[in-house]
């Protein structure tokens, strides 16, 4: 393998922790390197050090066979090194074209010199990509595209996407693959770092783990196996928690007619304690105006929507987790991993914070910090640990495990095993249709605004449920007759 990116002891810290603890890595030439590792393992610290946002407080780094060390992205762009990252923010106003050309010499040029190397870039990568496009009338797919674009004009020879999947559903992540197989096809090397390690291990030649800040493994793709890539990053055995069967409880919620106008028809839905439905749809679907119709977080209509009789005269409510908000973002951690104690005192508090980040194995220095300071997954454990013990008899959660590692994943799921324990019914809206599988008990399927489907989850599989999400039918009708057995759609 030739080499484009040798890394020989890479050291870094941030704050008092020591999170680069004599990294060694090597990215050959066109080649896709997975790189995996719980939070806090130091994966974006590596990538902020790779890019450079920030400097390795010791170590080497050769590109290309050369020294390289980047005083800042601008430079390790013009040395030809580029990332996408998962929450990338575009400028506004820009279309597809002027965000292609924006850190090129062309950015500033006619539109007579613009276009012919735009048409030029869009035609070499075959994407279906408007140029004259405004970036925010696309999907995030469709955004995804758009930066690979970009990345190809800048000339990049290496293109790092940062966790970019985690925002996408199946499909999507089909289209980013494509364009970064594109991108390799055309000599770029790949480092992709995702969560869902069959997503990996499918795009790249050879994986890596990175945990408590070193490479302790790298891997061919081909022949790695996910029990041992978890337990690579874990540096124990996985749990493997065994779902008890449940028994569905009387109805605690019920809706007749739920809509929003335009975006979601009329439909009926019962929730019922001790169980969780699961909310499945592709974009523009109508999956999330469900979820957020039954959290009272959009402005929806309905013939009826009730509790149970006891549960209405003692004032319920949903609890909504919809992941971290520019305002929750601005809250200490400590009050944060609180949410619904704001009766204890200040002493109390902080105490219940101290034993849950630890109880949840949270990443951080300072719980009087802001929760914009912990990682993108430790923010998640956090939103999901405040709402494990909410009185409210529905709690609705909007991809739960978004952007958390194998460990994380198992923490969420205890926590909603907990809810469910307790008698509450759950609401979880996920493009992961592995874990909707594993976790649900009825499966809602949306299908161009329409309730397409209820399943039930122990006879439905991924084909199944991708059918009704792509068609709003099941899969190619047999010759037989339908059966008893055969999920029907509803609604």
């Amino acid at each position: 393998m030739q080499l484009l990116l040798d890394i020989v002891g890479l050291h870094q810290f941030r704050g008092y922790r020591h999170v680069l603890r004599g990294v060694d890595l090597q990215v050959g030439r066109g080649e896709v390197l997975g790189l995996i590792g719980r939070n806090g393992s130091g994966k974006s610290t590596l990538i902020q050090t790779i890019c450079g946002t920030t400097s390795p407080r010791s170590g080497s780094m050769t590109l290309d066979g050369r020294p390289y060390h980047p005083a800042n992205v601008a430079a390790a762009r013009a040395a030809g090194v580029s990332v996408i990252e998962q929450d990338f923010a575009l400028p506004e106003g820009l279309t597809v074209l002027s965000n292609a050309l924006r850190h090129t010499v062309l950015a500033h040029r006619p539109m007579s010199e613009q276009l012919p190397r735009a048409q030029l870039l869009l035609a070499r990568s075959g994407f279906d990509l408007e140029l004259d496009r405004p970036l925010e009338e696309l999907d995030p797919a469709g955004q995804v595209l758009a930066e690979v674009l970009r990345v190809q004009a800048e000339g990049a020879r290496l293109v790092i996407f940062d966790e970019v999947s985690s925002v996408l559903n199946d499909l999507e992540i089909a289209q980013l693959h494509e364009a970064a197989r594109h991108l390799r096809e055309r000599g770029c090397s790949i480092v992709h770092i995702a969560h869902r390690l069959e997503e990996v291990t499918a795009l790249a030649d050879r994986v890596a783990v990175l945990r408590g800040g070193v490479v302790v493994e790298v891997v061919d793709a081909g022949r790695a196996e996910s029990n041992d890539l978890v337990r690579a990053m874990l540096g124990r055995e996985p749990d493997v928690p065994q779902r008890e069967d449940r028994q569905r409880d009387r109805v605690v919620y019920g809706a007749r007619g739920l809509g929003v106008p335009g975006r979601l028809a009329p439909l009926d839905l019962e929730l019922h304690a001790g169980e969780v439905l699961g909310v499945v749809g592709l974009r523009g679907s109508g999956a999330l105006e469900l979820v957020q119709a039954i959290a009272g977080e959009v402005e929806s209509e309905a013939m009826s929507v009730e509790f149970a009789e006891d549960l209405a005269g003692a004032g319920a409510t949903v609890a909504y987790v919809a992941g971290p908000s520019p305002e929750s973002l601005r809250m200490r951690q400590s009050d944060v991993l609180t949410t619904g104690h704001e009766h204890l005192d200040e002493t109390a508090r902080l105490r219940l914070a101290h034993r849950r980040a630890f109880d949840h194995d949270l990443e951080t220095s300072n719980l009087h910090n802001p929760l914009g300071d912990l990682s993108g997954g430790d923010r998640q454990k956090a939103s999901i640990v405040a709402v494990a013990d909410t009185s409210a008899p529905v709690v609705v959660l909007e991809h739960p495990t978004r952007g958390v590692d194998v460990a994380a994943k198992e923490m969420a799921y205890r926590v909603i095993e907990g809810m469910v324990a307790g008698g509450k019914a759950l609401v979880v809206l996920s493009s992961d249709l592995t874990e909707v599988l594993r976790i649900c008990d009825r499966i809602a399927v949306l299908h161009e605004r329409r309730l397409a489907a209820v399943l039930d989850a122990s006879n439905a599989h991924e084909d199944l449920i991708m059918s009704y999400a792509l068609t709003g039918q099941p899969p190619a009708v047999r010759s037989r007759r339908r059966g008893s057995d055969d999920p029907a759609p509803v609604g």
